[in-house]
């Protein structure tokens, strides 16, 4: 299995984890939609002032519904070549996503440019509910690291972001997660 179809692997697995837990929400009756776009204040730290809820309860008082997957990849960690750049997995689990990086600072218009396709703010490329979003949940930069919850964004996000950093000259990327690997739930 190449990078490429390993990546896709992952990808399929959350998705098939976040399928259920939307019927699941559904199932008892009660309104709701899943992929919920909150707009953020300045403050919240998040890129792009947006955060993609994974479900939202309708009631009397509105609830949020975040969805933990219970499966993940296993795999040895792996290094490929990328453009200029080696890329280093050392954990993926789609919805925890910390791609360190070398650069000084981060790409911001690049950044911005991959955030527009991928989060899709606008919801400009979204198939009526309940079909997935096909878009990124939320991104957080940091110095030398960008976090994400890939949500229900095909794999092509996570190449389109490496490919950002790499052209603003990134020379070494780590893939890796913001929350201490488990092997717990591992396939």
């Amino acid at each position: 299995m190449d990078a490429g179809q390993f990546v896709e692997r992952v990808r399929d697995q959350y998705l098939v984890q976040f399928r259920g837990f939307i019927e699941s929400m559904r199932d008892d009756g009660a309104p709701g939609a899943g992929e919920v776009v909150l707009p953020l204040s300045e403050a919240s730290g998040v890129f792009g002032r947006r955060y993609r809820i994974d479900y939202v309860r309708q009631g009397e008082r509105p609830e949020i519904k975040e969805f933990y997957p219970g499966r993940f990849v296993a795999f040895e960690p792996f290094t490929i070549e990328f453009g200029g750049a080696k890329a280093t997995f050392e954990q993926l689990f789609w919805n925890d996503v910390a791609i360190r990086h070398d650069l000084l600072m981060p790409p911001e218009a690049g950044l911005e440019a991959w955030f527009e396709r991928w989060f899709d703010p606008e919801e400009r490329r979204r198939a009526p509910d309940p079909a997935p979003a096909e878009a990124v949940h939320s991104v957080i930069v940091r110095p030398g690291m960008i976090t994400v919850d890939f949500g229900t964004a095909e794999a092509e996000a996570l190449w389109a972001l490496l490919a950002v950093l790499e052209r603003a000259g990134a020379t070494a990327i780590t893939i890796g997660g913001s929350v201490a690997g488990t092997s717990e739930g591992a396939e």
